[in-house]
């Protein structure tokens, strides 16, 4: 992978977690994601949904994401990890 490739994709991780970190800032009812894992490897993808869960377990919230993804996973909050 070239260096300019991995910064890329750094940058998109970086920015991924930054809009998940603004979205629960104010402590919302509900949250809103669209296509919070695009862009990423399947890795950081199971990262960042983990982390939303997490964030609307503490928050008490629901979210609601959108994904053109046809492999990603319905995730509920209430469900067993």
């Amino acid at each position: 992978m070239s260096g300019e490739r991995a910064l890329s994709l750094r940058t998109l991780r970086r920015h991924a977690k930054a809009c998940a970190a603004r979205a629960i800032a104010r402590e919302p009812k509900i949250i809103f994601f669209d296509e919070p894992t695009t862009g990423l490897d399947p890795i950081m993808s199971d990262v960042i949904n983990k982390l939303i869960v997490k964030c609307v377990r503490d928050l008490g919230a629901t979210a609601v994401s959108i994904t053109m993804t046809w492999s990603a996973p319905a995730i509920s909050p209430t469900a067993s990890p």
